[in-house]
């Protein structure tokens, strides 16, 4: 039997993730399909414009057969985080054969060799990193300039999807889940204008930036499938929503904002500084950011003060896999025929199997895995709370009064 795996955001799904699903099924001839997406908060340090109910539900009318929580921890993570718990998450329900994903490259073998320096990071690599952090450049800009040298390669950008990719295929090394990629064809991370995308492919940002300024969403139906489209709500959650919130934090947490994970000195310090000019989320991640601190490792920062993620080292070890562990599975919906696969992983996975938050407290048996749950009940109350006193969903209920989403 064939499991392929997508691991998401869907935030929200759109004409391209549907592509993206029903060609995982042919390359990898694939029986289900499970999904490991990121809950209420995404990978850009940005709140989901649609709660994690909802986007699971698109998922599962899109053709997923099964969706499975990332922890907030590692939903909020950099790159590295973000692909390697997702992989790993896959990796430990014991049945996954394939994992399928997008890149603007394309081309599996240039990938590999740019992730094959990351795995093995010769003296070169080391060398040139390191130098070019000490001029003063951004992390994110120091690897790319080390990878140009050290791989040759000319015809590869470091975009946000090849970035993911190579980490994707970074994780799968030494693990039994064979890589595939397929390449994206719209402008993607090039604009967050709809107009400017070709025919009815776009990137998830354009789709938000839409809705955020026009009344009308009907022009949205070209480029979302119909049952994505229908679900929308008439208004989204936006960054700014969480605003209030994040400015209590920092005022009632500021002597102890480096305990926060991705709070550097340097983050700290600017934030302190700059406190008193806060006028809302975005425009101070703006004025906090500088040449060496991008503006989403800033917005990751600020979401883990605002939703009280510290840093926790569970590993001191080399090994990539080992400093995300998986302790648990918490699924959150699935569809209809997928019972086969419900108990297969119920036999095969390597940690507990949540479908109702109620029996975590019996089923972790780990204080990371404790919380991680934990972190993961806050960020979403947190969210409902936003939901519900912006009206956005007045009736959205908490983690222990939703249940499964089946279809």
């Amino acid at each position: 039997m064939k499991v392929a795996g997508i691991i998401c955001e869907y935030n929200p799904l759109h004409n391209g993730h549907l592509y993206h699903i029903e060609r995982t099924r042919d390359i990898c001839n694939a029986d289900y399909i499970i999904c490991v997406m990121s809950g209420n908060f995404t990978q850009r340090g940005e709140p989901a414009c649609c709660d994690k109910y909802l986007r699971t539900k698109t998922a599962l009318l899109a053709g997923c057969d099964l969706v499975i929580e990332l922890p907030v921890r590692y939903a909020t993570s950099s790159a590295e985080g973000f692909a390697v718990s997702a992989v790993n998450t896959l990796a430990s329900l014991g049945i996954v054969t394939d994992l399928c994903f997008g890149s603007e490259s394309g081309n599996p073998d240039t990938l590999s060799k740019v992730s094959d320096i990351l795995i093995n990071e010769p003296a070169e690599y080391s060398s040139v990193l390191k130098n070019c952090i000490k001029s003063g450049m951004s992390y994110p800009a120091a690897r790319q300039k080390a990878l140009d040298i050290c791989t040759g390669i000319t015809d590869i950008s470091y975009t946000p999807n090849n970035i993911l990719a190579i980490e994707y295929l970074r994780a799968c090394k030494n693990l039994r889940i064979v890589p595939h990629t397929i390449k994206r064809t719209d402008k993607g991370y090039l604009t967050d204008n709809l107009y400017e995308h070709a025919e009815n492919i776009c990137s998830s940002s354009a789709i938000r930036r839409y809705i955020n300024n026009n009344k009308d969403t009907s022009y949205l139906k070209n480029y979302m499938p119909e049952e994505a489209y229908s679900l929308l709500p008439e208004n989204i959650i936006n960054t700014n929503d969480f605003s209030t919130l994040l400015y209590s934090q920092l005022q009632n947490n500021s002597a102890s904002l480096h305990d926060y994970l991705d709070v550097s000195s340097d983050i700290a310090n600017r934030i302190k500084r700059n406190l008193y000019s806060f006028t809302g989320f975005e425009a101070f991640a703006a004025l906090i950011k500088s040449k060496q601190i991008t503006y989403t490792r800033v917005m990751r920062a600020l979401t883990h003060i605002m939703l009280g993620i510290k840093k926790y080292d569970i590993h001191d070890t080399p090994s990539l896999n080992e400093k995300y562990p998986v302790s648990y599975i918490r699924v959150l919906g699935f569809k209809k025929g997928s019972e086969k696969l419900m108990k297969l992983i119920a036999a095969n996975s390597s940690v507990p199997v949540i479908t109702r938050p109620a029996a975590a407290e019996n089923l972790i048996d780990s204080y990371y895995g404790k919380m991680l749950f934990e972190e993961d009940i806050r960020s979403a109350d947190i969210y409902r709370y936003i939901q519900t006193t912006l009206k956005i969903n007045p009736t959205a209920k908490n983690e222990y009064s939703n249940g499964l989403v089946i279809i």
